[in-house]
């Protein structure tokens, strides 16, 4: 990769991750994303390094994917309109362009619209056909970088059982607002009524047997997913060869899910207050 495209990478990590920690690391617990992190953007940018090599796309390519990854989820609003939250990333994007100056570098128009093109691509929607989240902005025919960005954005279960499995809890705990609010609030299980306990234990298991499904469904687009895409379909499958571990890591869950104790839970979902070494 040219020196210029490495240098806007680094200034592209630098600065959107710096909006990520502040906006969603720092401040009120009320406000912390445990899942849409600093950790699942640095996940995002990995593996669509990963996919944009399996798609033999160029340096400058490479580079405009980076820029794409570290940009989709700089906003992510809880409750935000489908798609708004992408836009929102977009516009700091475009705001963040001008200060390429500063590394003496810069993005043609066109450049910056297919970055644009690729941040709104990971917006997601329910599919009622395939009992899933699918994303609608991604194309049979969209540009390869758009298709790396998107792919990578959900391509956990595919490409990186670890990270699937990590993410799991961590989105669980950023959707059960006010699960995670009783356990902060509390010094104890006790503290969470028994009625309450089972209905978080409850919701817990239909959560695991979500994702058991979302890997499954996955797998099953997979093919469909790859769209026209040319080049590197064979390299593709082997990069999202591990869809059949993330569905036994997921049955799994589903069947320790259908036992957990509330206070098994509680460690799970708060581990540096509820763990045994805590």
């Amino acid at each position: 990769m040219h020196l210029e495209d490495q240098r806007i990478c680094s200034h592209a990590s630098k600065s959107a991750l710096g909006l990520i920690e502040i906006r969603y690391e720092a401040g009120l617990s009320k406000n912390r994303l445990p899942y849409h992190s600093r950790w699942h953007t640095e996940s995002v940018i990995r593996r669509a390094a990963m996919i944009a090599d399996a798609i033999c796309v160029d340096d400058r390519s490479k580079m405009l994917a980076h820029v794409a990854a570290a940009f989709h989820d700089v906003v992510h609003e809880r409750g935000a309109p489908q798609g708004e939250n992408e836009w929102q990333s977009v516009v700091d994007f475009q705001f963040w362009v001008p200060s390429l100056a500063l590394i003496e570098a810069k993005l043609s128009d066109a450049e910056q619209a297919l970055v644009k093109e690729a941040i709104l691509a990971t917006s997601v929607s329910w599919s009622a056909e395939h009992q899933t989240i699918i994303q609608p902005n991604l194309m049979p025919d969209s540009d390869p970088v758009v298709r790396a960005v998107a792919m990578a954005d959900i391509g956990s279960p595919g490409m990186e059982p670890d990270d699937f499995e990590k993410g799991s809890d961590l989105l669980f705990a950023e959707r059960e607002t006010d699960i995670m609010l009783a356990l902060e609030l509390s010094d104890g299980q006790d503290w969470v009524p028994k009625p309450l306990q089972n209905e978080y234990i409850a919701r817990y298991v239909k959560w695991k047997e979500t994702q058991l499904l979302f890997a499954k469904s996955r797998k099953a687009l997979f093919e469909t997913e790859l769209g026209n895409l040319a080049d590197g379909r064979n390299r593709m499958r082997a990069l999202f060869s591990h869809f059949d571990e993330s569905i036994d890591i997921a049955d799994n869950h589903v069947l320790r899910a259908r036992t957990i104790r509330f206070d098994e839970l509680a460690a799970l979902l708060m581990p540096n207050k509820f763990s045994a070494e805590a």
